[in-house]
């Protein structure tokens, strides 16, 4: 398997879902600062490491779904979507996040870093 490293992170991911679970706020003053457990800093390590991560990732999105707004996609868009599209969306929550606030808890939380990884992995399987 391709990303079998990656696959390793499904049930950290799968109990995080719907928790508030794999960060935490730390109070400095009156700014906060957001901080990441070990697993979630590794999983991103490892989605760059392992070549899962596209730096093209906009191009990818934009050539395949025109000017649609990813956070319109439903389950059933993403699974016609060829692989490279599925990396490329992985790619958008890892690489957005460090210009949207909250971007990666709400993904860990709403279980949609999960479902892509699983993606992953099912066409691996098939």
């Amino acid at each position: 398997m391709k990303y079998k490293k990656i696959y390793e992170y499904i049930p950290y991911l799968e109990k995080l879902e719907n928790t508030d679970d794999g960060y935490n706020f730390i109070s400095k003053e009156s700014t906060p600062l957001l901080t990441f457990d070990r697993e979630i800093i590794t999983l991103r390590e490892d989605l760059y490491n392992e070549g899962v991560i596209h730096q093209d990732y906009n191009k990818i999105l934009k050539d395949y779904y025109g000017d649609r707004n990813v956070k319109t996609l439903k389950d059933e868009d993403v699974k016609k979507a060829p692989t490279i599209v599925v990396e490329a969306l992985i790619s958008n929550i890892i690489k957005q996040d460090r210009f949207v606030d909250g971007l990666l808890i709400s993904c860990l939380k709403n279980g949609s870093l999960l479902f892509l990884i699983k993606e992953l992995k099912k066409r691996e399987e098939d």
